[in-house]
């Protein structure tokens, strides 16, 4: 009955001022943290113990807006779930090239379907080529029609277009490709199927301009998937997440890629954007677009990488069930691609081109202060984080799962060493 009357109290002298919602959160937490330690509470009237516990983290809560550090220290310690709003979901048809916005997309074991199925690869040597390689890759923009991928040059519309079966037949070519050397990748030689001539034609005009000859120096190439009777002997469909890399220990046995670098999902947070854009503003220099770390899931937040302190999440939404358990796999490490000018267009629609950044930004910032353990792991020297990668608790779980946006990221539980300070 005391309790009851506590509880009552508190979420009414909480109700009458909302800067103090905060309050309510707590005051839930701090009572069954109270309760479940025996002995704790003997000799002290849990009443006033609860209430004032209660109103002094909403004091705390509205005075820190809940970005002081205290604030964020108490929310991990007492295991506080918190939700972000799904505000933005991508997804790049091509490793690469540019990307689609959706309202909705649906989910697979290997991540959001049509995520980085295809990919360009260089004929002679079989190599995937990213924007590190051919920078116009970025300006080739996709459209999802009838079935098919629309690759069209979106600073060269003159050239047309080209479209390709989104699914995998199995009745192309099957070749062997691989990545150049690398800690997401390892020594993985995945099987594709070729897409054919006519793509590939259009791609090498496309990437080479005027100095394109009649060899058909690139192929489009699709990751072998579940279709056909030719893929049904063969034992890797998909690459596996960390198999032969440096990442290994942070996936399952079950986590499957396509062509994507480290895991089936990348999620962003706009907080963590707006500090960026904070220290790019102090030095004078121009703020960057979210686009340009090329994420699936942008979503809100008031604490500047609270993500690196994520362990489980959950997925949740109208048209996700129960919802869809996520776990914390990795920070995601930054290369050169992140200086260039992205872009995304919304479905069946192309984007403008902007001009190429000419700086180094925002790599340079980054490194001030997002290097793996402050820069003393020589492997990640220079590559700062941003986002995470994320992989499913359980993919069968999540596949033919609808994500849309308004959806809900919930984190229900912290870890407790930064991610930005684990050793991998």
């Amino acid at each position: 009955a005391i309790l009851a009357q506590a509880l009552a109290q508190t979420r009414a002298a909480v109700a009458a001022c909302d800067k103090l919602w905060y309050a309510n959160i707590f005051y839930q937490d701090l009572m069954w943290w109270t309760l479940m330690r025996p002995g704790f509470t003997q000799g002290i009237e849990i009443r006033y113990l609860l209430m004032s516990g209660a109103l002094g983290l909403a004091v705390l809560a509205s005075l820190g807006g809940g970005k002081s550090s205290l604030f964020r220290r108490l929310r991990r310690f007492l295991g506080w779930r918190h939700q972000h709003r799904i505000v933005g979901i991508h997804v790049f048809p091509v490793k690469s090239m540019a990307g689609l916005e959706l309202s909705s997309a649906v989910l697979c074991s290997h991540g959001f379907a049509h995520d980085r199925r295809f990919a360009v690869v260089d004929r002679s040597s079989g190599q995937v080529l990213t924007q590190r390689e051919r920078a116009r890759m970025r300006l080739i923009t996709p459209s999802l029609i009838d079935g098919h991928l629309v690759l069209q040059d979106g600073e060269r519309p003159e050239n047309g277009s080209v479209r390709v079966p989104l699914m995998d037949s199995g009745e192309g070519e099957l070749v062997k490709m691989w990545a150049k050397p690398s800690q997401e990748w390892g020594t993985c030689e995945p099987l594709c199927a070729d897409c054919g001539n006519e793509v590939a034609r259009w791609l090498t005009q496309a990437l080479d301009g005027q100095e394109a000859g009649e060899e058909l120096k690139y192929r489009l190439v699709r990751m072998a998937g579940q279709g056909g009777k030719c893929y049904e002997e063969k034992p890797k469909k998909l690459r596996k997440a960390g198999a032969e890399a440096v990442w290994a220990d942070c996936y399952g046995e079950h986590d499957n890629l396509v062509f994507q670098d480290g895991s089936p999902m990348l999620i962003a947070s706009l907080a963590s954007l707006s500090e960026l854009n904070r220290r790019l503003q102090k030095e004078g220099k121009p703020p960057v677009n979210v686009s340009r770390f090329r994420a699936n899931l942008i979503v809100d937040g008031n604490e500047p990488f609270e993500e690196d302190w994520w362990s489980r999440m959950t997925l949740q939404g109208s048209d996700l069930g129960s919802g869809v358990a996520l776990k914390l796999a990795k920070p995601c490490h930054r290369c050169i691609v992140t200086t260039k000018t992205q872009v995304i267009v919304g479905e069946g629609e192309h984007g403008e081109t902007r001009p190429t950044n000419t700086s180094l930004e925002p790599l340079t910032t980054l490194k001030k202060f997002r290097l793996q353990r402050g820069g003393k792991d020589e492997r990640f020297k220079t590559a700062p984080c941003f986002a995470v990668n994320v992989s499913f608790v359980s993919p069968p779980d999540a596949t033919w799962r609808k994500v849309q946006i308004g959806d809900t990221l919930t984190v229900d539980s912290w870890a407790s060493q930064s991610a930005l300070e684990a050793t991998y």
